[in-house]
């Protein structure tokens, strides 16, 4: 395999933008900086490491605590939860010790709580608590376990079978023609509430992807994360809710 074509693979990028950080110098293989597309041979310890000179270092800004090796941090809107490209800006994931992985992620979009693990901990039970703010009056309560497809990338499919997520939400207030929606779940699949909102007929304010009403973010909010009954609350849900009353 081409060196050019791994780049790909590991990273999610073009064979094009491979070879452009390949003779930038950009490119680690074993210790040595490579700057040509070599074959790479199949004994050859194929982890390659991609230089990058903007990232933000200084992780305790974004940790809200730490707790029996769990490490709560805040993620605000419009950063990564994981690095996408190499050239992406400061993603939570470069803020995380070696020693621990992420075990939640977030919308570029959507701002809250994200929690990594020590890397040997497994992982016994997970509860989420997130609020919305959706277009029109939510039901007081709503349940919803179907299943997402995933197969596209950019967009999810909500499904007529049973899935093994379930949400369970209810309505906490209304604002002039928008509804406070709380949502609950153990574990969610990747773009699963704002699907489900969308699909029961209240897509989320700002949600371009979901028919979501224009709007300057992506109105989600993780205000809660338990894992394994160590749990952390965010103390920005009043921010949340202020920003959105405050551009309306």
């Amino acid at each position: 395999m081409r060196l050019s074509a791994r780049l790909s693979e590991i990273y999610g990028i073009s064979r094009r933008n491979a070879k452009k950080y390949i003779t930038e110098g950009r490119v680690v293989l074993n210790g040595k900086t490579l700057r040509k597309d070599i074959e790479l041979n199949g004994d050859e310890n194929p982890l390659l490491e991609v230089k990058n000179t903007g990232r933000i270092i200084d992780a305790d800004s974004f940790i809200i605590s730490v707790k029996n090796g769990v490490i709560f941090y805040y993620k605000p809107p419009f950063i990564h939860s994981e690095r996408h490209t190499p050239d992406d800006e400061t993603a939570i994931s470069d803020l995380v010790p070696e020693t621990h992985r992420l075990i939640s992620r977030l919308d570029f979009e959507t701002d809250g709580i994200i929690a990594a693990v020590e890397k040997e901990t497994e992982i016994t039970e997970l509860k989420k608590v997130y609020i919305a703010v959706v277009q029109g009056v939510f039901p007081e309560k709503l349940y919803m376990d179907n299943a997402i497809d995933a197969a596209k990338r950019k967009k999810v499919k909500v499904l007529d079978n049973k899935g093994l997520n379930p949400a369970r939400f209810s309505r906490r207030m209304l604002m002039r023609d928008c509804s406070v929606v709380q949502a609950e779940l153990k574990q969610a699949n990747r773009h699963q509430l704002r699907a489900y909102l969308a699909h029961s007929g209240f897509p989320i304010i700002g949600d371009k992807l979901y028919g979501g009403a224009e709007f300057p973010r992506l109105m989600l909010h993780c205000e809660y994360t338990s894992v394994n009954k160590i749990e952390e609350t965010s103390k920005r849900s009043d921010n949340f809710l202020d920003y959105f009353s405050n551009h309306i």
